[in-house]
Order: structure tokens, then sequence, then C-alpha cells
């Protein structure tokens, strides 16, 4: 869905995913990215550091 620029439902389709797994980081990691496209970048940061909390490799990316 990202690809064809549609993060809104992205989004919802991450929030899905995060509520049956919270600990899932590339769920957390891509709202974050999806986010970001929207210029939504308190809410990004946050899916960002929740992600790297959740696996601190990502935090090279």
């Amino acid at each position: 869905m990202k690809k064809l620029h549609k993060h809104e439902e992205a989004i919802i389709c991450f929030d899905e995913t995060i509520k049956l797994n919270p600990k899932n980081s590339k769920a957390w990691y891509e709202k974050g990215n999806s986010l970001a496209e929207l210029q939504k970048h308190e809410e990004s940061i946050k899916c960002y550091e929740e992600a790297i909390k959740l696996d601190p490799k990502l935090q090279s990316k």
C-alpha cells in the first residue's frame, strides 16, 4: 500500500497489526514511515522510538 501512496490506509493496517502483536517492531517502523510521508513527524518519531525499543538494530536504518 505504501508504494501506491495510500499512507492513510497503510496506517490503518499497521494499527491492526500492532493491535494483534504490539511487539512487532517492523509494523511500528513502517507506520512511522507512513506518518512521516504524511508530514506527521511527531507521531512518526514516537513510532520509530517504539520500534527501536523493541528492536535496537533498527536504529542503524
